[in-house]
């Protein structure tokens, strides 16, 4: 990690051309760039006109590395999306019933102690 540039204009071709410029500004070569790490946005990776392709363009060498969450997302949610809805439903409904009330929270508590499990925290459902 070097730096979080700021863009305002986000296409590839609006993004690349900052990278350049603070390259230059430092003096930095791109042969001394060896990898590129984005999200799986098709701006940064694509293949064709993403930042990805201008910089391999600039450095056939490159290592890429696409967000690996990113990737497990759409693969989890594929799967979920093979199961029966109502045990999405059911995670929501238990998350609800528990969170929004202290003494559930502390009863909730109370009977990881009984069962000697390890305690563990309320999670929300999240997309990512």
């Amino acid at each position: 990690y070097l730096i979080l540039l700021e863009e305002k204009n986000c296409p590839a071709n609006g993004i690349f051309p900052s990278i350049e410029r603070f390259f230059t500004l430092h003096d930095i070569s791109f042969e001394n760039l060896i990898g590129f790490a984005s999200d799986n946005a098709s701006v940064m990776m694509g293949q064709k006109g993403g930042v990805r392709a201008l910089l391999k363009d600039k450095v056939p060498s490159l290592f890429i590395h696409g967000c690996v969450y990113h990737s497990m997302h759409i693969c989890v949610s594929k799967v979920c999306s093979e199961l029966p809805s109502c045990l999405e439903e059911l995670a929501r409904s238990m998350y609800s019933f528990l969170s929004n009330n202290h003494k559930k929270l502390q009863e909730y508590e109370e009977f990881q102690a009984f069962t000697q499990t390890n305690p563990q925290k309320l999670l929300h459902r999240s997309c990512t």
